[in-house]
């Protein structure tokens, strides 16, 4: 039995491997996908690697909170942050909007009504907040690239007591 959170978590994977708007021609607007696999460092310790691996992505899992709903079933409000860093700002907005519109929209074409997101959880995304920064890229940080910042709010319920 996978865990809820991985479950949410490779919902979003989904999202990003499989949204039309990021993949035009099959080709992927990402080039780096960074996963928990990956060394997560590779766009800060690297110039060269990181400017041919900009448009980059990146899913962290931030925070789980339950609360208890009933006396077996608790409701948990879990986390997510999307970075993603790109050298223009104007493409990378569109990107960040695409990603968006993907948690909510993009679904498996057998299951077309039911976006991944909730194929996973339940529910739709609960929210999400941007924020923009320039940051420096590679050891000396003199290359900026722009990074935009999704929190994500995902929302399931589980029984801790259930089955494992």
């Amino acid at each position: 039995m996978t865990a809820k959170t991985t479950e949410a978590r490779l919902a979003v994977w989904s999202v990003i491997n499989n949204w039309g708007p990021l993949n035009p021609a099959g080709v992927s607007v990402f080039k780096r996908k960074l996963t928990h696999a990956d060394d997560v460092a590779l766009l800060q310790n690297s110039i060269e690697a990181g400017l041919r691996d900009l448009v980059a992505i990146e899913v962290l899992p931030v925070r789980t909170a339950p609360v208890w709903q009933t006396h077996r079933m608790q409701e948990v409000p879990y986390s997510i942050t999307l970075r993603i860093a790109g050298l223009k700002l104007a493409p990378l907005e569109q990107i960040v909007e695409d990603t968006i519109r993907g948690l909510y929209q993009a679904a498996d074409s057998l299951t077309p009504t039911v976006s991944y997101i909730r194929a996973a959880t339940g529910r739709l995304p609960h929210g999400y907040e941007v924020s923009w920064a320039k940051d420096g890229l590679g050891k000396d940080k003199a290359t900026k690239v722009w990074v935009a910042t999704v929190q994500l709010g995902l929302v399931f319920n589980q029984d801790p007591f259930g089955a494992t």
